[in-house]
């Protein structure tokens, strides 16, 4: 295919350092590889160092580059990869006598859970104890650790700018019992390589002027999502002379929640001077209606280069569609469906979800109704939270729990009094649970008030717990549905108050509560008793795990795993006006960036080729039409994007109303005839 003027102008570029503002489907990649072809041509490729964030996407660039049968490749690495080597070949490991660590598991969570020990023994509060107990908070800890890493700021800092829940300080003091426990077992994680790396370039710098006479061109790929850490890494190996390349769009900088900070994309020119701007704005991936709608969307943000992306001839005349609805589910499924009986294929679509929360209600959809679909396991309902606490309450309450063996049962009856939490500690909880699950449920109240007594050198106190263990008395002889059943145990249990307490965050308390919610909506539509209840969710569990295994079908993901995506079909559920952007939910949190939740509208836009369906809040009688949908769907004109596009195409009478950007769309659209 012949290159546009802006790719030929990139391929051809020799002139420095470049910024290169790279709009969706914009044909990035293959610019890059023929840019990358033109440059060996006159330089060895082995003076070329090409920098990437995903490892996948960097062994599939370097397979198209070998395919070209070069005789020298360029270095073609993650930001990971090249910091191994800098620490593997310096001899640093050697010296200090640290092993790099791949692992993203069972050590670093057992050095939290370690470190958050540390910490819990010189805890007085019983509600932090608990907090500092439950299973998930040594994952919150490595992921506070990590951010705290790539940004290179001090972890009080960190904590600050996060805006995370004050119940959670305790991850400041946690952060470095982390890392004294690191040290002392002589490891380097994943987390470590960048900022250890960038300490031993800054220290040393013989190495440092090693690393800056190999290279006279350095391409950074992505560049919208690198942090702190890695921009000082690059910093570090550009010599003076070293032309560098930076490849991105701000517009798509979404991950500021893993320390990507697109202020560095707009400080670029000014940081490595002097500096060419380069563009890539003709888009091959969906048509002109798509291409209006998500340019008035994204013009609303002031952090952002003032580049319009515009259709090539030859797309697709896309569809965008806005559907209020009450039933965002069964509309979802009606649009699959659709799909799939005009001959389309479910591996052609994609629901794209703001939160893992919001997929409860689709993959119980898509069970229902046999529709395949794949989505990652760890998010899919048997690893649900929620669903395990379902069906551990229903289990008890039908007495279903008479079958099993006594250390299924002390499992079950430990993992109730933890949600919510009854603020005693988990070893004692345990021993606990092993006692109570050799005795009946009607008994389990007198045997905590007989343990308690007989326990009278113990400060530890059981009255959450014998209040729990009644609840459960008590719900086990009501005569009512599974849906009153679960939420009785809700209220009488305190859940909410406990969640609003405990949530590391506000994302994380909605994410919660939404669980809860489409939980409570899909118990109230079946009408279930508590052992069919029961029966019904095991079952789909195990539907679940042998779908999970699967890789095809409908694509079921968040808008921030589908980026460099694109799909036929893109379906784009609870744009409302409360989720999208997401809400603050207390005074705790820092509040939302706004820009961030924009770009990641935009980005769930444009994965589409053929059709993207926003679904929103349906408006109540003598509302207006839009009352309940995201500011998003409004920001984006999409009534006027669908007019002027189909007005210029067909050549009628244009639409009166306009906007700033659909005049300068309807100048482009014009030019390019």
């Amino acid at each position: 295919m012949k290159r546009t003027s802006e790719q030929e102008a990139i391929v051809s570029f020799n002139s420095g350092n470049a910024l290169i503002d790279a709009g969706p489907g914009t044909g990035k990649t293959t610019t890059l590889i023929e840019f990358i072809l033109e440059q060996v041509k006159t330089m060895p490729a082995t003076n070329m160092c090409v920098l990437m964030f995903n490892s996948d996407i960097a062994t599939e660039f370097t397979a198209r580059i070998k395919a070209k049968r070069l005789a020298d490749l360029p270095l073609i690495k993650t930001f990971h990869g090249f910091c191994y080597g800098v620490l593997r070949n310096s001899g640093h490991l050697t010296r200090i006598g640290y092993e790099l660590n791949m692992d993203t598991g069972p050590f670093q969570l057992a050095l939290a859970r370690s470190a958050l020990k540390v910490i819990g023994t010189n805890t007085q509060s019983k509600k932090i104890a608990s907090v500092i107990g439950d299973s998930k908070t040594a994952d919150t800890l490595l992921s506070f650790v990590g951010l705290v890493k790539a940004m290179l700021l001090p972890p009080k800092e960190v904590f600050n700018l996060l805006g995370i829940n004050t119940t959670y300080s305790f991850l400041i003091p946690a952060f470095y019992e982390f890392e004294k426990a690191r040290m002392a077992e002589k490891v380097m994680f994943f987390d470590d390589w960048c900022p250890e790396t960038v300490a031993l370039l800054r220290k040393d710098g013989q190495l440092r002027a090693l690393y800056q006479s190999k290279f006279s061109k350095i391409l950074i790929d992505e560049f919208q999502d690198i942090n702190a850490s890695q921009y000082e890494l690059v910093k570090l190996i550009k010599a003076q002379n070293t032309a560098l390349i930076a490849v991105g769009d701000i517009d798509q900088s979404i991950y500021s929640w893993r320390g990507s900070n697109p202020g560095f994309m707009l400080t670029f020119a000014k940081d490595f001077p002097p500096c060419t701007k380069l563009t890539l704005s003709k888009t091959f991936r969906y048509g002109h209606r798509l291409s209006l709608a998500s340019n008035h969307l994204i013009v609303n943000n002031q952090e952002r280069f003032d580049t319009l992306t515009v259709s090539a001839n030859g797309t697709p005349n896309t569809s965008v569609e806005v559907c209020p609805t009450g039933t965002p589910a069964a509309d979802v499924i009606q649009s699959i469906n659709t799909h799939l009986e005009s001959g389309g294929q479910p591996a052609d679509c994609a629901v794209l979800i703001r939160r893992w929360s919001q997929s409860m209600l689709f993959e119980l959809s898509f069970l229902l109704r046999r529709i395949p679909y794949k989505m990652p396991p760890e998010f899919a309902l048997p690893n649900t939270r929620e669903i395990k606490l379902l069906t551990t309450l229903l289990t008890l309450v039908t007495g279903s729990d008479k079958v099993l063996d006594s250390e299924a049962r002390s499992t079950l009856i430990f993992d109730l009094l933890r949600f919510p939490h009854t603020y005693v500690p988990n070893k004692k909880l345990m021993e606990l649970s092993r006692r109570l699950s050799s005795i009946d449920v009607e008994h389990w109240v007198s045997a905590i008030d007989t343990i308690q007594l007989a326990d009278t050198t113990s400060k530890t106190r059981y009255e959450n717990v014998r209040e729990r263990l009644y609840i459960i008395d008590k719900l086990k002889g009501m005569n009512a549905s599974a849906l009153d059943v679960f939420q009785s145990y809700l209220d009488e249990s305190k859940m909410s108050e406990w969640l609003a307490s405990s949530a590391t965050s506000d994302a994380d308390l909605a994410e919660a509560e939404e669980r809860f919610n489409s939980l409570a909506i899909v118990l109230r539509s079946l009408k279930l008793s508590p052992s069919d209840a029961l029966s019904y969710f095991q079952r789909l569990i195990n539907l679940s795990q042998q779908q999970t295994k699967n890789n095809y079908g409908v694509t079921l993901t968040t808008i921030f795993r589908s980026k460099g995506c694109e799909y036929d079909l893109v379906l784009l559920p609870f744009w409302d006006a409360d989720t999208m952007p997401i809400q603050k939910k207390s005074e705790t949190g820092l509040g939302v960036d706004e820009e961030e939740e924009r770009r990641l509208a935009y980005v769930g836009m444009t994965r589409a080729k053929n059709t993207v369906r926003i679904f929103h809040a349906k408006a109540q009688e003598g509302e207006h039409s839009l009352t309940r949908a995201s500011k998003f769907i409004r920001e984006s004109e999409i009534d006027l994007s669908i007019a002027l596009c189909d007005a210029v195409t067909e050549r009628t009478e244009l639409p009166k109303h306009s906007t700033p950007t659909s005049l300068r769309y309807h100048e482009a659209m014009v030019a390019q005839r």
